[in-house]
């Protein structure tokens, strides 16, 4: 039995109202939910936002019944889920798999496995990986990973090799290619 039958009138409550209610613990449940990784594509408040206009759509046009605060929030988080659920499926799709992107820029990503879990093997594919991709490169680039390795802010690294940073940044960011060739 619906509310409509019963013969009770429900006011749906104002949008502003209910955003103000529900939005924080939305983006709570966007962040526990969705990985480190997609969240450098995507951020948590587009989805909460994807999911109010998706509600306050479906509410207007096609006329949910209950508007109770509890009925409201569970229906909200249960959008929510949804929507982080396909977020991560779309960005997880082939060319787009946010799983393959390797970053150079300095930003910290969660490692896959700790690198106290590391193991003689692991060292040594990395040197090997390491080593094959510094024998490809000209001189100067291969000082410029070195010096980028060794923990120097580009401005030094520019300084060092007498090139201008955005030389240094073109540089390094090109590597992320020869690292996806070598590693194949």
């Amino acid at each position: 039995m619906t509310v409509r039958e019963v013969g009770i009138f429900v006011t749906k409550r104002p949008a502003n109202e209910i955003v103000q209610q529900h939005a924080d613990h939305l983006v709570n449940v966007v962040r526990r939910n969705m990985p480190n990784r997609l969240k450098r594509r995507l951020d948590p408040e587009d989805i909460v936002q994807s999911v109010f206009r998706s509600y306050f759509r479906r509410r207007d046009h096609s006329g949910l019944e209950a508007d109770s605060v509890q009925d409201v929030g569970r229906f909200l988080v249960a959008m929510t889920l949804n929507k982080v659920r396909n977020a991560i499926a779309y960005h997880q799709r082939q060319r787009r798999d946010v799983r393959q992107e390797i970053t150079f820029s300095g930003e910290t990503r969660e490692p896959e496995i700790s690198i106290d879990d590391w193991n003689s093997e692991h060292v040594a594919i990395l040197a090997d990986l390491l080593e094959r991709i510094l024998q490809g490169l000209p001189d100067i680039h291969r000082e410029m990973v070195l010096l980028r390795m060794s923990g120097e802010s580009i401005a030094t690294i520019a300084d060092r090799v007498e090139r201008s940073q955005r030389t240094v940044i073109r540089v390094l960011s090109g590597l992320d290619k020869l690292v996806k060739e070598e590693s194949l």
